[in-house]
C-alpha cells in the first residue's frame, strides 16, 4: 500500500497512543491508577441524564441537521458565551463540532495554504502541531518563559510574511497556567499589526481557581473577528465520549469552517445537540451548580497533589486552571520522560503522561491529571513516593 506523503508526515497523537497502550494493558488484566487521561472522573450529571430521557421522546432528532449545528443549540451557545465571557455572538457565528479537536482542525483548514506558518506556544497539546503539518502548514513551536508564561519577544521575532496564525491555550494543558490580560494585549497588538488569526483554545475556561475569572483574547479591541474561540462540553460536563465542541468567530470564518465540515462529516450528532440545547436553555442553574461543584473538587485535589509532590521534593507547577500538574522528573533518576513514565507504569502501576509529548524542551517533565478521584490520587502518590 502506498500512503500519501501527508499521512506519512504526521504522527499518531502521542497522548492517544499512550492512553491506548495503558487501556490495552488494563484489558489484559493489569491494575493501573490512570493519571494520564485528560478527562474528569465524575459521573454524568443527573440533569443531563434527564435531558437525554426527554430528548428520546422528541421527533426528528435522528435526522441530518445543519452542518454548522442546530439553530437551537447555536443560539443557546451564543447566549451562554455572552453570559459567561461577555462576548456577544450571533447564531451564525457559532459552529457545533465533534469535540474541540475538530473545531481546531476546521479553523486551520479554513486559513492554511501549503507553507504557511502557525506559531504554537509550548508546552502544548500535540494535536496542534500535527494538525498544522497535516494541512501542509509549518508549525513554529516557541517555548514559554521559565514561568510558563508567554515569551513575547520570541513571538515577535517569529512573526514573518509566512505567518498566518497563532495558537494559544489558556488555561493551559499541561501546565495549568493562565495567560494574563497584559500579555494577551501584547499578542493582540502583534496580531492586528500583522493581520493574523488567533486560535484560542479555551476548553478549560470553566475550571479556574483562586478567585480568578476567565479572560479571552477575543474581548480585546478589534480582536473578536480575528479570534476563533474554541470550547466544548467534554470537560465541563464530564461527557468526553459525547464529542461535542464548538467554535465562535466572525460569520465569514464560521462559514468557511462549515464549508470544510460539510465535506468531512456533514453534521455533528443530532440527538446530543438537542440534549445540550435543553441543558443550556432550561437547566442553566443546574449547569452552573455542577461547574461550581467540579471546581471545588478539583481545587481540593490540586491542593492535595501539590502538597504531596512538595513533600517528595518534586518540582511542579501550581495550576491556576485546568486539572493538570506539570512536574519535573527528579534529577537523581537520570531518566527522560518516556523512560520515567514506563518506569512508573511497570514498577508502580501508575500512568502519567511524558513531558516530551508537549514539546521537545520538556523531556524532563511529566504531566499528572487530577481529573482522577481523590482516592486514586492518594493511592498513586503513596506508590510514587515509595518508588522514588
Amino acid at each position: 500500500m502506498i500512503f500519501s506523503k501527508r499521512v506519512l508526515g504526521v504522527q499518531e497523537s502521542f497522548l492517544n497512543k499512550w492512553d491506548s497502550d495503558i487501556k490495552h494493558r488494563v484489558a489484559e488484566g493489569e491494575d493501573f491508577l490512570q493519571f494520564n487521561l485528560g478527562q474528569p472522573d465524575f459521573s454524568l450529571p443527573g440533569f443531563v441524564k434527564e435531558a437525554i430521557v426527554e430528548a428520546k421522546e422528541k421527533d426528528k432528532n435522528n435526522f441530518y441537521n445543519h452542518t454548522g449545528g442546530t439553530d437551537g443549540l447555536r443560539s443557546a451557545v451564543a447566549g451562554m458565551e455572552e453570559k459567561l465571557s461577555g462576548l456577544a455572538y450571533q447564531r451564525e457565528e457559532i459552529i457545533i463540532t465533534n469535540g474541540a479537536k475538530e473545531a481546531i482542525f476546521l479553523a486551520l483548514a479554513a486559513v492554511l495554504n501549503v507553507g504557511d506558518e502557525v506559531i504554537i506556544i509550548a508546552p502544548a497539546w500535540p494535536t496542534y502541531i500535527e494538525a498544522v503539518k497535516f494541512l501542509g502548514g509549518v508549525p513554529v513551536v516557541l517555548d514559554t518563559d521559565t514561568d510558563f508564561h508567554l515569551n513575547l519577544e520570541a513571538i515577535k521575532g517569529a512573526v514573518n510574511v509566512r505567518t498566518v496564525a497563532i495558537i494559544i491555550n489558556s488555561p493551559n494543558n499541561p501546565t495549568g497556567v493562565i495567560y494574563d490580560e497584559e500579555e494577551l494585549k501584547e499578542v493582540a497588538q502583534m496580531v492586528i499589526a500583522n493581520d493574523l488569526l488567533v486560535i484560542s483554545d479555551e476548553v478549560y475556561s470553566a475550571t479556574i481557581f483562586d478567585g480568578r475569572g476567565h479572560f479571552s483574547v477575543a474581548k480585546l479591541p478589534d480582536m473578536k473577528a480575528r479570534t476563533v474561540v474554541i470550547d466544548g462540553f467534554s470537560k465541563t460536563l464530564s461527557m468526553t465520549g459525547f464529542r461535542l465542541g464548538y467554535a465562535a468567530s466572525s460569520r465569514e470564518m464560521i462559514d468557511a469552517m462549515v464549508k470544510v465540515k460539510s465535506n468531512i462529516n456533514g453534521n455533528t450528532n443530532s440527538f446530543f445537540q438537542v440534549v445540550l440545547e435543553d441543558v443550556i436553555a432550561h437547566r442553566a442553574g443546574d449547569f452552573q451548580d455542577f461547574i461550581g461543584y467540579a471546581r471545588r473538587e478539583y481545587l481540593r485535589r490540586r491542593d492535595f497533589l501539590c502538597g504531596r509532590l512538595q513533600e517528595m521534593g518534586v518540582e511542579h507547577t501550581r495550576p491556576q486552571g485546568a486539572f493538570y500538574v506539570f512536574a519535573k522528573i527528579p534529577e537523581k533518576l537520570h531518566m527522560k520522560s518516556k523512560e520515567f513514565a514506563e518506569f512508573l507504569a511497570d514498577k508502580a502501576g501508575v500512568a502519567v503522561a511524558p513531558g516530551i509529548f508537549f514539546g521537545q524542551s520538556f523531556d524532563n517533565y511529566f504531566r499528572i491529571s487530577f481529573g482522577a478521584s481523590m482516592e486514586d490520587l492518594e493511592k498513586g502518590m503513596d506508590k510514587m513516593n515509595k518508588i522514588l
